[in-house]
């Protein structure tokens, strides 16, 4: 198993949440939340390659993948279009990441959470994300989460 030291997994997951960051807030202007119309520009430059498009539906678990970065996919070996958050989430970790979910939808604010869970008895998976809202063009208002979602591998220290 490669380790990665923890100050460089803390300095990519902080470039990772400042590139999605810097698109979102582009994408928002003057507004409040940015259009899902308005991420155009960042599609097409590649800015999200490390990052998620979640169309949020209720419950949120059935959330489904509409857009995942080639970064983002290749860290996971899959391609995550489609999928359903329940579906790509480890179990350890589903309640808290849904709960982060529905509060970035419901207070229209970005939301950050980050923790770590036992993979063995000897190894833990480390993880950060960050949640976006993003207004939806349909009427019915807000339904869209752009995000990112970094993890790693670390021995666990007795």
């Amino acid at each position: 198993m490669v380790t990665v030291p923890p100050w460089m997994m803390a300095l990519a997951m902080s470039m990772s949440f400042c590139r999605v960051a810097n698109v979102w807030e582009d994408a928002r202007g003057n507004q409040n939340l940015p259009q899902l119309t308005n991420f155009r520009p960042a599609l097409e430059n590649d800015s999200l390659l490390d990052a998620f498009l979640l169309k949020a539906e209720e419950p949120v678990s059935l959330s489904v993948f509409v857009l995942c970065g080639g970064e983002l996919a290749a860290r996971f070996e899959t391609r995550l279009e489609g999928t359903t958050l329940a579906a790509m989430l480890p179990h350890q970790i589903r309640t808290q990441y849904f709960q982060a979910c529905s509060q970035a939808l419901h207070r229209e604010q970005p939301v950050q959470l980050e923790g770590h869970y036992a993979l063995s008895a000897t190894t833990e998976m480390r993880y950060r994300s960050a949640l976006l809202p993003v207004l939806a063009t349909e009427p019915r208002g807000f339904g869209y989460l752009l995000g990112t979602l970094n993890t790693a591998r670390y021995p666990i220290v007795n």
